[in-house]
């Protein structure tokens, strides 16, 4: 992992430690990126797919949304599914994992409506 994209995961110096999860969800269209102290419950709630968890805060989870703002929609915590976004998924989930098989649909998903579009 690089410096740049590491840095995507720890909290800058003098912020307080994770007190929850930060957390990349799908509902096989969009991305979600949110905050819980109970990821797993918070995705069956909202009935999302989870791509990827970490440690972390909110302070992280805003640092996310500021870093994919560009492809947010409105005021929400929804993000698009970019290409850029999947590529940096692609890279941070897991192999061999169930979110990675969801990832993976998501992707192709994607590129199939692109294509035909």
């Amino acid at each position: 992992m690089s410096t740049t994209q590491l840095a995507l995961f720890e909290a800058p110096r003098g912020m307080r430690a994770p007190t929850g999860y930060v957390y990349f969800g799908t509902d096989g269209v969009n991305i979600k990126i949110g905050y819980s102290t109970s990821p797993r419950r918070r995705g069956g709630e909202l009935k999302i797919t989870q791509l990827l968890t970490f440690l972390g805060g909110v302070e992280d989870e805003r640092r996310h949304h500021r870093i994919w703002a560009r492809f947010r929609i409105g005021g929400s915590e929804w993000f698009r599914s970019d290409p850029e976004l999947l590529e940096w998924l692609d890279r941070h989930v897991p192999q061999g994992t169930r979110e990675r098989m969801s990832l993976r649909a998501l992707i192709f998903r994607r590129q199939t409506l692109a294509t035909h579009q």
